[in-house]
């Protein structure tokens, strides 16, 4: 296959094709949103990656203790409500080598419930939205990128200028400098060429639109990006100034409360703060 066919290939996958794009940003969110805590004291069986993962996904994990180690479960508790209605009984397939032990173990006695947030929704749909409009937004600005070639529409009467036309939007397309010979203008009178007027500044305005995009959702959970929405000069203090009450704040609060219940049922102490980022 020849390398332009291979690009346009990669574009049409990766770009163009929306579920592929929007699994990909989501893949990478949920990866990055697991450095949005830091923590001190985790002990080897309870990774940061795993519990990270678990809870900002399923929007919580249950932490529980077996042979004197701490270890985590995306189950979660269905059955024995308390005094508010919230279950606290969780059944646990746990593993052991290559065999698995049922366990069952009750919230606030043998178990602690982590919280991603108070309500246990998780990012799941934050992130899934953010991914749905930002591959909206990469299809837009790689159709720009092309449009910004030639605004124009071809409309071929018959097969070969069809073929003619076709060549030289492909030519276009990867970038290349499209020519027609001198000789094949007469074999083009079938093709007319539609002329369609450009928007003022359509670069700008896809890049703006992809910058709001990326700066709604990371500000959503707190993550500071260096997305100038103006096109003028903006200060430190516009900067860092915090905009609403982003979900981060609520998460750490259900994480510092999970961790307090840790160490009074396990006496284990770990503590938790947020990234620089």
């Amino acid at each position: 296959m020849q390398l332009n066919n291979v690009g346009d290939l990669y574009e049409d996958i990766f770009i163009k094709n929306r579920m592929v794009s929007l699994q990909n940003t989501a893949n990478y969110m949920h990866a990055k949103v697991t450095e949005i805590f830091a923590y001190e004291g985790l002990p080897l069986t309870l990774p940061k990656r795993i519990l990270e993962g678990v809870v900002t996904k399923n929007g919580g994990a249950v932490v529980y203790e077996y042979e004197g180690d701490l270890f985590l479960t995306d189950s979660l508790p269905g059955t024995n409500q308390n005094l508010y209605d919230e279950a606290t009984e969780v059944t646990i397939e746990h593993r052991v080598g290559q065999k698995r032990e049922r366990l069952t173990r009750t919230v606030g006695i043998d178990a602690v419930l982590v919280r991603n947030d108070a309500l246990m929704i998780g990012l799941e749909p934050i992130i899934t939205e953010y991914a749905i409009l930002s591959a909206q937004a990469k299809i837009t600005m790689i159709r720009n990128l092309v449009d910004l070639r030639g605004n124009y529409i071809i409309q071929a009467k018959d097969e070969n200028s069809y073929k003619s036309a076709l060549e030289y939007e492909n030519a276009i397309r990867r970038g290349d400098t499209a020519i027609i010979l001198a000789e094949e203008f007469d074999a083009m009178e079938g093709v007319i060429v539609h002329n369609t007027p450009l928007s003022n500044n359509p670069a700008t305005q896809t890049i703006e639109l992809f910058q709001y995009i990326q700066s709604l959702y990371y500000s959503e959970l707190g993550i500071n990006i260096n997305n100038n929405m103006k096109r003028e000069y903006v200060s430190n203090e516009e900067i860092s100034k915090s905009s609403g009450m982003p979900l981060i704040f609520n998460m750490l609060e259900m994480r510092k409360e999970a961790l307090r219940d840790i160490k009074a049922l396990f006496g284990v102490e770990i503590t938790i703060s947020l990234s620089g980022e």
